[in-house]
């Protein structure tokens, strides 16, 4: 999980990633991602395509746009 969803300031690693059966546990307590590491591995293929097109906050992306701010940005107009 991401350090950062509860704060806009790093509040450390974050935890490894968890696997549950919604059918199941909705209350999300049991981790089955040991029974599942094809899943996991999925997952983790997943979120590395997703960081290297998109980017975080320790790498840019390849399809990541700059930052504009409201002095820089402007309307969009309808043709």
């Amino acid at each position: 999980t991401h350090p950062r969803w509860t704060s806009p300031e790093p509040t450390g690693k974050g935890r490894p990633g968890m696997l549950v059966n919604l059918a199941k546990d909705l209350k999300e307590k049991e981790d089955v991602s040991a029974a599942h590491p094809e899943v996991m591995k999925k997952m983790k293929q997943y979120a590395a395509s997703a960081i290297a097109e998109l980017g975080n906050d320790a790498s840019d992306g390849s399809e990541q746009r700059p930052a504009t701010d409201l002095k820089s940005s402007v309307p969009m107009l309808l043709p």
